[in-house]
């Protein structure tokens, strides 16, 4: 009942009611009934239903049934199908064999009609209503009304075609060509004042003002529609030489992106390529082979882990990414000291592998790998030089690299460190250039000291205790795997000998690290810190020997944050921190 009140909320409630209960409740019925035959002026459903002989109310039923389906068919036709059939669908079969089918689905049979035990009592259907007559056609717009034009005069066409002349020559020339296009031309000609650009000598050729060269003007303020073709003329002048700017600009753009879709595609080749190849540590090697070069090493359960899960980033990678292992010990603390402050300074997520250089004023001088090698040849202790530490870090290009200065599968449990440089001078200098005085250098210091001590990481290099047990089973060693992409690798890497010495063959490193042959040897790696800190072009991700470190980083990190305190505790220190490592001076460094 909502349905039909919802629908017909001008008709009577009551007539609904009563139209509802006439139909056993077919919803569906009602409607119909009122769409078709309208719903102003509904008779009440009489007590008894319709029918036409002998008083049969099923006989009725089907007529009525026969007359909602079949409205354009004749109702003497409907009559007598009706009452020679035993149901409904008998009487539709009969018509749909003569050829006539109802008129809500023309030429299809039409679908089972609902069975009812009683025929519901339906009021006669009002015949159709007459078709509306169509609407008259709409009267024709008017003409737009052109009104007068002005004709224009010789000055006010040069003004058209010779923009940029000053006004005092165009009214001369004028006064003394009489209306006369070509005397004018000619004449500012003669001055040295050429057409503009894209604007034809000839007006004849292009220019609807006709007539020719010997185009007269008139001398009068009168009005007349050249002055409006000439000042139409300017205009689609302009826009056919803005036209062909533009069909220019996108001829380049279309180069542009077809030159793109072609680096795209030798990129995704070659990055289909280096996945056929598979993991860089793993090219031109067999499956034996690995195997072998793995089981050499000595290593626990955890190590193997370890050496795994680096493979199967190699696999991730090797697409777009060049591989670098960089073993350690002692300078964990220093680096994991670095990683804690960017992972304030600069957001960075929980777990961010450990940093090897923060500070950027070192690299003010040297900004460029290319400048780093040019200096080296005069570095007297070459790679050992304070100068290339302080930029620069000594790197495997192969996790089974043999051949290497520290091969990662055999130094990882222990670490690789050098012994000749002050560990605690450099952690002094980090503090001090952070800007915290003395007192506060000497107690953050023991802070970062004792959580280190905690962990067991490598400590008596930063605090002379040389008593300091190191780590329970030795297990002081430290790996970072860096990832750097192949098109920026050759800007911040190198093949080299020992002590950092160029190695021609192996350079530039894209071509020989993406070779079919096994890599070997070892590098020198560029490690600025904007783009080690940039997760596009390095990533960046770091293994302990210890297992409960290895698991536990994230809280050895938070501890490192907490006792950083002076350093990053409240936002003018976090302020003064971030000077500190951008560096104090302004030169203009590379925009990574």
């Amino acid at each position: 009942m909502d349905e039909l009140t919802d629908i017909f909320e001008n008709t009577d409630r009551d007539l609904l009611q009563q139209l509802l209960n006439g139909f056993k409740g077919n919803v569906q019925g009602v409607i119909e009934y009122l769409v078709m035959g309208g719903n102003d002026d509904v008779p009440s459903p009489p007590s008894t239903p319709p029918t036409r002989s002998g008083g049969k109310p099923m006989v009725g039923a089907i007529i009525e049934q026969l007359q909602l389906r079949f409205p354009t068919t004749s109702s003497e036709l409907l009559y007598d199908v009706g009452e020679g059939s035993g149901s409904y669908q008998q009487a539709v079969e009969k018509l749909t064999a003569m050829g006539i089918y109802p008129t809500f689905e023309p030429n299809t049979p039409p679908p089972e009609p609902v069975k009812m035990e009683v025929d519901p009592v339906i009021e006669p259907i009002p015949p159709l209503p007459a078709p509306a007559a169509p609407a008259p056609a709409p009267a024709p717009a008017p003409e737009p009304v052109t009104s007068p034009i002005r004709k224009p005069t010789l000055l006010e066409a040069l003004r058209l075609y010779y923009p940029n002349v000053d006004d005092e020559v165009l009214v001369g020339v004028s006064e003394q060509s009489r209306g006369c296009w070509t005397t004018a031309t000619d004449q500012l000609t003669s001055f040295g004042i050429p057409y503009e650009d894209g604007i034809p000598r000839d007006l004849s050729l292009d220019d609807p003002l006709g007539g020719g060269n010997t185009f007269s003007f008139s001398t009068e303020d009168t009005d007349d529609s050249a002055y409006d073709h000439a000042l139409a003329t300017g205009d689609d002048l302009k826009r056919a030489y803005q036209q062909q700017e533009t069909s220019q600009l996108m001829k380049e753009n279309m180069n542009r992106i077809k030159r793109q879709m072609v680096a795209i595609d030798n990129t995704l080749k070659e990055q289909k390529k280096q996945r056929s190849l598979g993991a860089q540590s793993c090219r031109g090697m067999t499956r034996k082979q690995l195997s072998e070069q793995l089981s050499r090493s000595s290593v626990s359960q955890h190590s193997k882990q370890c050496f795994d899960k680096m493979l199967a980033r190699e696999y991730e990678h090797c697409g777009t990414h060049v591989v670098f292992y960089h073993s350690y010990s002692y300078a964990a603390l220093m680096y994991e000291t670095q990683a804690a402050i960017a992972r304030v300074l600069y957001g960075l997520a929980p777990g961010f592998a450990a940093l090897p250089r923060l500070l950027k004023e070192p690299y003010l001088g040297k900004p460029h790998l290319t400048t780093l090698v040019e200096q080296f040849a005069s570095m007297g202790q070459q790679d050992h030089d304070p100068g290339f530490r302080q930029v620069a870090i000594s790197v495997s290009v192969s996790l089974l690299a043999p051949s290497s200065e520290a091969p990662p599968t055999s130094v990882f449990e222990q670490g690789y460190s050098c012994s000749d440089l002050s560990f605690s001078g450099i952690m002094n200098k980090l503090f001090t250039e952070l800007g915290l005085a003395p007192a506060q250098v000497s107690r953050v210091m023991n802070d970062v000291i004792a959580v280190g001590n905690r962990w067991n990481l490598f400590t008596n290099v930063y605090s002379g205790n040389n008593n300091h047990m190191q780590n329970v089973g030795g297990m002081t060693g430290h790996m970072i795997q860096m990832f750097i992409a192949t098109d920026v690798v050759d800007d911040l890497a190198y093949g080299s000998h020992a002590m950092g010495v160029p190695d021609p063959p192996r350079n530039p490193l894209s071509e020989y690290l993406t070779g079919k042959k096994t890599p070997d040897g070892q590098a020198r790696v560029f490690v600025h810190p904007s783009l080690f800190l940039n997760t596009s072009k390095v990533k960046l991700y770091h293994y302990a020997a210890d297992s409960n470190l290895h698991k536990k980083r994230i809280q050895f990190q938070d501890e490192l944050i907490k006792a950083l305190f002076p350093v990053l505790g409240t936002p003018s220190c976090v302020l003064r921190s971030y000077k500190g490592i951008e560096g104090k001076k302004k030169k203009k460094g590379p925009k990574w």
